[in-house]
């Protein structure tokens, strides 16, 4: 059986730096396959959702018969339960195998089990990315601003709402700067003082 590591990320902010994402994700991934003493033809890497169904790469490797695809996580293969359910069929049909580290899954998914046990935590993931996009639209809905605090401007909760608005005694200091560094007429400075 040939085995591919399969990493991702969905956001190329996620994989910025030394310890990145998909740089700790591989390592995880030969860590496993060396202690286990497995073969690794290829670790495939892809910045992409998995909650909005953009993997080409996973998509790709699931065309392969007779193969292994192991994974850190659960979440780095699917979020969307839809779209885990079309892997899994390809998956069934293409004789692939899945190895999940994290939650300690090896097998195929045409064991009823083992797929109902990945299911869940596609299920699981999927409801927490619903509750982040929830929370985050009835913050817009209730007019947050997501503006960091600014010198010139306070941050105050009217309602339970979070607003950002002018500092009044900062904001005569900026003027007065601007007004230094551009204006030549004093009668204007004088204003801001």
């Amino acid at each position: 059986m040939t085995n591919f590591g399969y990493a991702r990320v969905s956001t190329e902010k996620q994989d910025m730096g030394i310890n990145s994402g998909l740089n700790n994700q591989s390592d995880v991934i030969l860590d496993f396959v060396e202690k286990h003493n497995l073969n690794l033809s290829d670790i495939i890497t892809e910045i992409a959702s998995s909650y909005y169904n953009e993997q080409k790469n996973i998509n790709q490797l699931l065309q392969y018969n007779n193969i292994t695809i192991i994974v850190t996580d659960i979440s780095r293969l699917s979020r969307n339960v839809i779209q885990f359910k079309e892997y899994a069929k390809i998956m069934v049909k293409n004789n692939i195998a899945l190895i999940s580290i994290q939650e300690n899954i090896n097998g195929y998914l045409n064991n009823i089990e083992l797929y109902h046990k990945v299911l869940q935590r596609v299920i699981h993931f999927q409801n927490q990315i619903s509750d982040t996009i929830n929370n985050i639209q009835h913050k817009v809905d209730n007019n947050w601003d997501f503006r960091q605090n600014k010198f010139g401007r306070d941050i105050i909760y009217e309602n339970n709402v979070r607003k950002v608005v002018d500092n009044i005694h900062e904001t005569n200091i900026i003027n007065l700067i601007k007004a230094l560094k551009y204006e030549t007429k004093t009668r204007i400075i004088n204003s801001y003082l």
